[in-house]
């Protein structure tokens, strides 16, 4: 085999990669108007769809260079290149079956990519922040216990954390259980 046509080869590769990734991008940005709800539990919102569509896409990208690899012609890239995109596509489909977040009526929870759940009670949030991040607005809160979390609340409805932070600006406390006014979405997306 020839440079030209490992050339042609890894070229063709690296351009079907980017035009996965770009249309998961498109997908992912289109998604956030449309949260992806679990069935089980209504309230939490887990990873887009297309997370795990792309990890397939990956992982059977990833087979053919394994399969097409183990002819003496192609270079041994090809084969470390076939494992890192199966291990890739792999993690993205754990990733989508681990992470969640989930706005209640008093606290707000999480599950990282790693399986680490994180809880918020909004009664025991010690400090909160705004800020903005490419355009984004994101709310980050801390409990008095250590518990972190920083989410945006352009992709995700937060709203029950936003009622009980104005709840707190107005009234100088956090809600206890049960005193956020109203069903969960109701309350405004933003404090004032």
């Amino acid at each position: 085999m020839d440079l030209s046509s490992e050339l042609m080869i890894v070229g063709t590769t690296l351009l079907i990669t980017l035009l996965v990734g770009f249309i998961g991008l498109v997908i992912a940005a289109l998604s956030g108007r449309h949260p992806n709800r679990s069935k089980r539990h209504p309230h939490r919102v887990r990873m887009p769809r297309v997370v795990p569509a792309l990890g397939l896409v990956v992982i059977t990208i990833g087979l053919w260079f394994g399969l097409t690899a183990g002819e003496a012609r192609y270079p041994p890239g090809m084969r470390i290149a076939s494992v890192v995109l199966m291990v890739g596509g792999l993690i993205a489909l754990v990733a989508y079956a681990s992470w969640y977040l989930e706005a209640g009526p008093d606290a707000i929870r999480s599950r990282t990519v790693f399986g680490k759940t994180r809880s918020v009670k909004y009664s025991d949030i010690a400090t909160y922040k705004f800020t903005v991040l490419n355009g984004q607005r994101f709310v980050s809160v801390a409990s008095s216990n250590g518990d972190a979390l920083s989410i945006s609340t352009m992709k995700y409805d937060v709203s029950p954390l936003l009622a009980a932070i104005e709840f707190r600006e107005t009234r100088g406390r956090w809600p206890l259980s049960g005193e956020i006014p109203g069903p969960p979405g109701s309350a405004p997306r933003t404090p004032h």
